[in-house]
């Protein structure tokens, strides 16, 4: 049985431990800069004690909301590629992968997934419960795509960017890296680095 440390140890290194188990993968305990009770998992110490312990991997289990923990994580991947930790991939069985598909290591598919075919998937990238990404389209390391966002086919996201819930890409959009799209927002045309979109506010339409 493969086993995987967890870099993180809050609320979401607790959806990661449980789609590790469903995975059939056994989780040693977690590594963070700070204890926290929130996994229910044995807390090893901080990262650079990884390596005191027998393990096959290991997996980032915290997860992004804004640019700050994006970075943090961008952060903390150079730490993992330092110590030549090996990134593995937790990938929910009830999720869809669909020919020709790839998934970059050290990636995080949740519950309800959908991935297109020919789609490619960088490394270190958070796809949580329930969200879809279509034919063809390519999507950079880092890249954090929140429940129920939808990417269509042959898009094209680059590294660091941050889906958030329900947001979506139409078909042949190209985010630059480090873009936040936040909740909801209905991306059209291209959209250059470092930029944030925000949806439109509602109307009413008088018939």
């Amino acid at each position: 049985m493969t086993r995987v440390i967890l870099i993180g140890g809050g609320g979401f290194a607790k959806e990661v431990s449980e789609v590790a188990s469903d995975a059939g993968l056994s989780i040693v305990g977690y590594v963070a800069e700070a204890q926290s009770n929130a996994a229910k998992l044995p807390y090893l110490g901080s990262i650079e004690r990884t390596l005191e312990y027998s393990h096959d991997g290991v997996i980032i289990a915290f997860g992004a909301v804004d640019r700050r923990s994006v970075g943090l994580r961008r952060r903390t991947i150079g730490m993992v590629r330092a110590l030549a930790l090996r990134p593995i991939s937790v990938i929910s069985p009830y999720a869809r992968i669909s020919r020709g598909a790839v998934i970059g290591a050290g990636s995080f598919i949740g519950h309800n997934v959908i991935v297109s075919v020919d789609a490619a998937v960088g490394e270190h990238c958070v796809f949580n419960n329930g969200c879809q990404i279509g034919h063809d389209a390519v999507v950079g390391d880092n890249v954090t795509v929140a429940p129920a966002a939808f990417i269509a086919g042959d898009v094209s996201v680059g590294d660091d960017c941050l889906l958030g819930p329900n947001s979506s890409l139409l078909q042949s959009v190209k985010l630059g890296p480090e873009v936040i799209v936040g909740v909801g927002s209905i991306v059209l045309k291209n959209v250059p680095s470092r930029a944030t979109v925000v949806p439109a506010r509602s109307k009413v339409l008088r018939i």
